[in-house]
């Protein structure tokens, strides 16, 4: 993405949180989930769904904005980084519609997505819906547009895991 010179970037991290759910007694086969979070009415992308994460304060290093995103969100302290990022999105800067305003700008964004190992079960604590979903529904979701840009590498990441 071409950037104007002296340009404000909001740098962004996200995680992926991916889940094996096990075999059913009915015989089906276990699936792979992964986490996501539905956005509240007053924010913008009002009830978009996305991965959990957000800005990267200045002087914050990724993994602990991650953490402290991870923690304001969803309520989980220790996570592990499983490797470096395996998406990055360059979101134009543009106009956003919310239920707040009727639009306003916003800089452009870089969002970094980081997959996460997360021994504690998350829950919601920002008054956000959260749920776990298979590659199936992935696409029937109305995802917020970074994580629409990154649905292929999320989807094949899910199809990798193994637990």
């Amino acid at each position: 993405m071409a950037r104007p010179e002296g340009a404000t970037i909001k740098v962004v991290v996200s995680a992926l949180i991916l889940q094996a759910r096990e075999p059913s007694a009915q015989g089906k086969n276990a699936t792979t989930r992964v986490l996501l979070t539905q956005r509240r009415p007053d924010q913008d992308y009002a009830w978009h769904w996305e991965t959990p994460g957000g800005k990267v304060e200045p002087g914050e290093t990724h993994l602990r904005a991650l953490r402290r995103e991870l923690w304001e969100e969803i309520g989980v302290r220790h996570v592990e980084l499983v490797t470096t990022p395996v998406g990055d999105v360059d979101w134009p800067a543009g106009v956003v519609h919310t239920a707040r305003v009727a639009r306003h700008r916003r800089p452009p964004v870089v969002v970094h997505l980081y997959p996460v190992r997360c021994p504690e079960r998350p829950s919601p604590r920002e008054g956000q819906g959260i749920g776990w979903f298979s590659a199936d529904e992935l696409p029937r979701l109305t995802l917020c547009p970074a994580n629409r840009q990154g649905l292929d590498e999320i989807l094949r990441r899910m199809e990798a895991y193994r637990g």
